[in-house]
């Protein structure tokens, strides 16, 4: 009888693609998370959050994929803070 260990299996998983690859931009020990804040001047609305990826988050606010901010485009930057965590980056968010 032959023993597999478990990181064999894990690793070794035939005909599924790695992991890494299910993510459009996976998560990397050096990525930076963003807080940010946009402005609508048609709504004089602030939204905040947080992301990985300013470009395509702001790309999902102004394009109506966000629930939140699908009325009041166009949304522009008002500001943006880099973080080394998205843990900092949340507790920060938090706090405005």
């Amino acid at each position: 009888m032959q023993i597999t260990s478990a990181s064999r299996l894990v690793s070794g998983r035939s005909g599924f693609p790695p992991r890494e690859s299910l993510w459009e931009n996976p998560p990397t020990p050096t990525m930076t998370y963003h807080t940010y804040i946009i402005f609508s001047p048609s709504k004089n609305k602030f939204y905040i959050g947080h992301t990985h990826d300013l470009n395509r988050r702001m790309n999902e606010h102004n394009s109506g994929v966000n629930k939140s901010t699908r009325v009041g485009s166009p949304w522009k930057f008002a500001f943006s803070k880099v973080f080394t965590s998205r843990s900092d980056a949340m507790k920060f968010e938090y706090k405005i």
